[in-house]
């Protein structure tokens, strides 16, 4: 069953477990007032911007809608090859050859460079809502050889001690995390850029019988299913996404800060004194 959660004056619906994770694990924890209050103040005395919480919680919704497309594409893809495989199928056993049979269907390759685009957008609405916090404009979530990408690379040569300080945690995590991000990017760029088609066709068997579905072939070593790998994906950029917040956050004053919780996302922790 289909639900809806009123978000910044649209209804966003929910269908599946990956948007019920977005909206309960990143949207609604920046949308708490706990959120919006913290980071007003903080901006407005540290930058003069009593409206940071609201502008904040306008980037991570632009990042939550880019994940909500990119998941839509998933399941597009899901969809079309539900309904593309026994067609091809009843198709492929009238023929008389005796030679197996390919079929091209670019409406899957469209959803999978859809996914991946979606993909890469998220980065680079994500690195956006960063820029207040480290005094940066960046447009992009950009790679860089040596240090994974180019805001950490920044951070570490060229920002003052207390940026450093603030955002150590987050630029382990991403370091941590480049590998996976950046695999997925550069199949983004590769099939946008360079129209590198990694997608096999439909493969009707004679011998079988049988009409196996296309995979995704990144290397004679990495074979997927395209369905799961881009099931594995988003869950990881959804968590990545929630992680990046709460590092984004966590250092930002010693008296209150984001920890993760399985329920919320996160909850807002306040230093108390003891006795």
């Amino acid at each position: 069953m289909s639900k809806k959660v009123l978000a910044l004056t649209r209804l966003i619906e929910i269908t599946d477990d990956i948007e019920r994770e977005i909206i309960e694990s990143i949207l609604k924890p920046v949308m708490d007032n706990n959120s919006v209050t913290f980071l007003n103040f903080w901006g407005s005395t540290n930058l003069e911007n009593d409206k940071l919480g609201i502008e904040y919680l306008k980037r991570i919704k632009e990042v939550t809608i880019k994940l909500f497309k990119a998941n839509k594409h998933r399941k597009n893809y899901h969809t079309l090859e539900n309904i593309f495989a026994p067609e091809l199928k009843e198709e492929a056993s009238k023929d008389t050859g005796i030679a197996d049979l390919c079929f091209n269907k670019l409406e899957l390759a469209c959803e999978l460079d859809a996914f991946l685009v979606q993909y890469k957008s998220v980065l680079d609405a994500l690195i956006k809502s960063l820029n207040p916090f480290i005094d940066a404009n960046y447009k992009t979530f950009s790679r860089d050889e040596k240090y994974g990408f180019d805001f950490i690379k920044e951070i570490l040569n060229n920002k003052p001690d207390i940026i450093k300080s603030r955002t150590k945690k987050l630029c382990s995590y991403v370091s941590e995390k480049s590998s996976n991000l950046k695999k997925v990017i550069g199949l983004r760029d590769g099939i946008v850029h360079f129209e590198s088609n990694k997608l096999s066709p439909f493969h009707y068997s004679k011998k079988e019988k049988e009409i196996f579905n296309p995979l995704l072939v990144l290397s004679d070593e990495e074979i997927y299913e395209p369905n799961d790998f881009m099931l594995e994906k988003i869950k990881e950029i959804v968590d990545f996404v929630k992680n990046f917040i709460i590092f984004s956050l966590s250092e930002l004053d010693e008296a209150m800060w984001p920890e993760s919780d399985p329920k919320e996302g996160f909850i807002w922790k306040i230093k108390t004194d003891k006795p």
